[in-house]
């Protein structure tokens, strides 16, 4: 149960990590990134992505 819950932080880590390095790609292209909607964005994916292993 309990290494259960570390991969699940893990991978939660790794969809974070990925998300970062994806808006840090965007922002090369796209200096007027809005910083707000961005991080909803992120939120969003990382629930939806939450929702299926919790």
């Amino acid at each position: 149960m309990e290494r259960i819950k570390i991969l699940k932080i893990a991978l939660l880590i790794v969809i974070l990590v990925e998300e970062i390095r994806n808006a840090k790609r965007n922002t090369k292209f796209n200096s007027d990134i809005n910083i707000e909607k961005l991080v909803e964005s992120i939120n969003e994916r990382n629930a939806r992505n939450c929702s299926l292993f919790f």
